[in-house]
């Protein structure tokens, strides 16, 4: 059973989506070309956009049953555009975890995190002066630590390089797996989904009406 599925999904009167379901302990790769509705699914899945018709289900519950911070806590969308403090990298952890009005994780479990996204330095580390490929990758270590059933990706690799992109996503499917989480992420890279075409689904090019 997929632990979140579509049915009918229509947005705006416009868009019609295909039928998909996000199984536990996979990565689910989203393609097609810019403007079909990539992000837009990505929005209805985790109920921050409306649909005009059909539904999406969470483990068989539409998730218009669910209370939308309930649904948010258990469907994170992590965005394409990092979003930061100033400040160290450590004070980011905390900022989110505060606002989530959670424990933040100790300082072995951020390391660990950062590490899994490619960095190697200090948590007392400010964050203002990095690159704009190591802010997303200490944006996407964070969201990662989070340990949330569901991860909507949108483009986490956009501003990384090759060889970065390559290994943050093998992190994702590890991590899936490991810990039996349901993903999906929306790339344009061609050597991604061809690395992984036979661990994941790839869907079709979403059709407007």
């Amino acid at each position: 059973m997929a632990y979140i599925e579509t049915k009918g999904l229509v947005f705006d009167n416009k868009i019609r989506y295909p039928d998909i379901g996000l199984k536990r302990g996979e990565v689910t790769f989203i393609s097609g070309p810019s403007g079909c509705g990539k992000t837009t699914l990505f929005r209805l899945l985790n109920g921050t956009a409306n649909a005009s018709a059909g539904d999406v289900l969470v483990e068989g519950r539409s998730i218009s049953r669910i209370e939308p911070l309930a649904l948010r806590r258990r469907v994170l969308l992590v965005n394409q555009q990092s979003y930061l403090f100033i400040g160290t990298i450590a004070e980011n952890f905390a900022i989110y975890y505060r606002y989530l009005e959670e424990n933040s994780p100790k300082e072995e479990v951020m390391q660990a995190c950062l590490q899994s996204c490619g960095l190697s330095m200090p948590l007392t580390t400010p964050v203002q002066p990095l690159s704009g490929g190591e802010q997303q990758r200490v944006f996407n270590a964070i969201c990662l630590s989070l340990k949330r059933e569901c991860y909507l990706w949108d483009e986490p690799t956009a501003a990384l390089d090759e060889e970065t992109a390559q290994a943050f996503v093998a992190v994702l499917v590890e991590q899936a797996k490991k810990n039996y989480l349901a993903m999906a992420v929306i790339t344009h890279d061609d050597h991604l989904l061809k690395e992984y075409k036979e661990q994941t689904i790839i869907l079709p090019a979403i059709k407007i009406l």
